[in-house]
This record gives C-alpha cells, sequence and structure tokens, in this order.
C-alpha cells in the first residue's frame, strides 16, 4: 500500500511495513457527535454525485483494460465519499460506463478505477458516479459464514475510527504479508512521514484488499518511513 495515494502496486521499495488493521463487513451506524452544536454537525448521510472537482471526482481510469464491475464501482464510490469527507460509501448509480465513453472533453480530477488514486487530467472517458456515503462507524453484519481469506476472532473486538467512535462487533485482525489480497504499506514519493493519516490509509486498503467494508489501524512492525521487512518483491500499498 503506498501511504502517499493509497494506490497497491507490485514491486521492491526497501522501506515498508507489516500493518495489522482490525477490519469489518456491513452496514455503517452513523454516530452524532456530542460536543458541537446541532446547527455545526455535518450531514451523517447523503448522496453524493461527482462533478470533476477534488471533492467530488470523476471515475475513471489511465491503466487498460478497463473493467466495469462492482469492484471498480465499489472503489470509485468509496473514494468519492472519502473526497467529500465522509467515511465509506457505496456505489448507487452512474452516468455512463467510462470504459467506453464520457462525460467531458475538459480537464478534472478523476478516481483511477483499477487504484483508487485521484489525480487530474483529461482522459476521454469517464463518468459522474453517485454514491450512498456515510460518516459514522461500520457494524458488521450477523453471518454464520466466515470470510473466505481471515479467521474471525473468538470474542467481540473493540476499536476505535476517528477521535471518538466506538466499535464493538465481531471485527478481525487482518495483517499484512506482501499479496494482493493483504499488501504490505509502503511509500515511493518523498517525504515520508508515518503519522495517523498514513496508517488510516495503509489500514484502511488492506481492509478493502481483503473483502471488508472498512477497517482501523491497530499496529504494525516497524516504521516504514527508515526499515523495511523484506528484499523480495511484494504488492504493497502507498501509504499517501
Amino acid at each position: 500500500v503506498m501511504m502517499h495515494s493509497g494506490e497497491q502496486l507490485y514491486g521492491t521499495w526497501n522501506h515498508e511495513s507489516n500493518v495489522t488493521a482490525r477490519c469489518w463487513r456491513g452496514m455503517v451506524v452513523p454516530t452524532m457527535p456530542t460536543t458541537r452544536s446541532a446547527s455545526s454537525v455535518p450531514s451523517l448521510i447523503d448522496i453524493i454525485t461527482s462533478d470533476g472537482t477534488r471533492q467530488r471526482p470523476y471515475c475513471t481510469w489511465n491503466t487498460g483494460p478497463c473493467v466495469w464491475n462492482s469492484t471498480s464501482k465499489a472503489t470509485c464510490a468509496l473514494e468519492l465519499c472519502r473526497s467529500s469527507g465522509f467515511t465509506t460509501g457505496t456505489f448507487f448509480n452512474t452516468t455512463n460506463n467510462p470504459c467506453t465513453s464520457g462525460v467531458t472533453a475538459s480537464g478534472y480530477y478523476g478516481i483511477m478505477m483499477q487504484s483508487g488514486v485521484q489525480l487530474y487530467g483529461t482522459w476521454g472517458h469517464e463518468s459522474a458516479v453517485t454514491a450512498r456515503c456515510y460518516r459514522g462507524i461500520v457494524m458488521q453484519q450477523s453471518s454464520t459464514t466466515p470470510h473466505p481469506r481471515t479467521t474471525p476472532s473468538a470474542t467481540p473486538s473493540t476499536s476505535t475510527i476517528g477521535a471518538s467512535t466506538t466499535v464493538a462487533t465481531g471485527s478481525v485482525l487482518v495483517s499484512s504479508t506482501g499479496t494482493a489480497t493483504h499488501p504490505i504499506c509502503t511509500w515511493n514519493r518523498s517525504p515520508c512521514v508515518w503519522n495517523s493519516t498514513s496508517q488510516y490509509n495503509c489500514a484502511l486498503r488492506l481492509c478493502i484488499s481483503a473483502g471488508y467494508t472498512a477497517g482501523a489501524y491497530v499496529s504494525t512492525s516497524n516504521n516504514p518511513c527508515t526499515s523495511g521487512v523484506t528484499a523480495t518483491g511484494y504488492y504493497g500499498v502507498m501509504m499517501h
């Protein structure tokens, strides 16, 4: 996971860490802040549509082949919501298939559907995605079938997302291994800053790669800005 952008790439960067995150799959349960007046509390659930701005980027692509499926739709919806200041989001609809047509000939901010990275440019193939966006916590839906890539913890776990949001769910701990579904946290653009933002980016991308809805940073093997854990090639998410 590239800590700068959240993009996942395969290579050898020499500075990386194995991140452990607590991951959830399910629905979002908004939590109303209690320290601010009602007039200052932002919307907890909203419908957001792309308009090509940095806060509402279009969905596009810059490496082929382009595949417009549930995965690319989910990536564009999630990053659209995150760009608008929400915790997470789900795909609702779109204006067109961005693999075959576009909506503008002008420059715009776009989410690369393969990686989730936001860039500015003109690609000629893009769509205005509409997503349901949520600000709050993610509660796991009840299920008798464990996730195929991980083993659920024996007892419900408690963790924190953001400054004051506590979650008590049947969440699972997921750790990086360097595979496509469990990428290591790394970076490819200086300066490298290992802080709460880069830790969140790596944890979220690790959980999404493993098939979960959201996640929170728990721990890491080392500071990836100053040291590494392997000299061989691996899948990594760019932390910034």
